[in-house]
């Protein structure tokens, strides 16, 4: 029995070595000084509170602040809030 146990834990080292040895790795993309580069920032929502990437918001300028916001319902949200407040 513990032949068998030791067989299948060799037979599994060597599934998970070969397994590692043949997936691509993972890219980092480094600027010229050797750090990792940011690709984007991650804004908050300020209706919904989700974090999502800054590019793929929906971007409102008001009263000298720009606002981010996930979708056009949120950003509509927003606006009728901020016409209720009076801002």
């Amino acid at each position: 029995m513990i032949r068998y146990l030791i067989l299948l834990a060799v037979g599994y080292g060597l599934y998970r070595s070969l397994k590692s040895w043949g997936a691509p790795h993972p890219q980092r993309k480094m600027d010229g000084r050797g750090q990792d580069r940011i690709d984007d920032i991650m804004v908050q929502d300020p209706i919904c509170q989700v974090y999502f990437p800054q590019r793929e918001g929906i971007r409102w300028s008001h009263d000298g602040s720009d606002y981010f916001f996930c979708s056009q319902a949120c950003l509509e949200k927003f606006k009728l809030e901020q016409s209720i407040n009076g801002k």
